[in-house]
């Protein structure tokens, strides 16, 4: 477990999954970033399926790939791979464990050009 604070990061991948809370089930994001400087650990957020420009899902599409055609929209594929900053908080799972979340997508503090960036392009491929 991570202590809380923000981390550079790259969106691994998205997947849409089906969660149970309190009897309902609902279909959610579960975002995957990996941090290179923490040995590529994994630290998963979730948001809901709105497509509300309000919506977390939309808001970290937005830090990821910048601004969004409105008549185009976003997905999976065009955020795939992009470098950001995440605030990663901690949480329980069902059992009592604690665990790490995403909680918030920042644009990244390092550019491209770094010489001493992360590897980031190792990570997106």
């Amino acid at each position: 477990v991570l202590d809380d604070g923000e981390y550079e990061a790259v969106l691994d991948h998205i997947d849409q999954i089906t969660t149970n809370f309190q009897g309902e089930e609902k279909e959610r994001l579960k975002w995957v970033f990996r941090i290179p400087d923490k040995d590529d650990i994994e630290i998963v957020g979730f948001t809901s399926m709105s497509p509300s420009t309000r919506a977390n899902a939309y808001q970290w599409a937005e830090v990821l790939m910048g601004k969004i055609n409105p008549r185009i929209g976003w997905g999976p594929k065009d955020v795939g791979g992009k470098r950001c900053r995440i605030f990663v908080g901690t949480t329980k799972d069902a059992q009592g464990n604690e665990k790490n979340r995403v909680e918030k997508v920042l644009k990244s503090r390092i550019s491209d050009d770094d010489p001493e960036a992360p590897d980031f392009k190792r990570l997106a491929s």
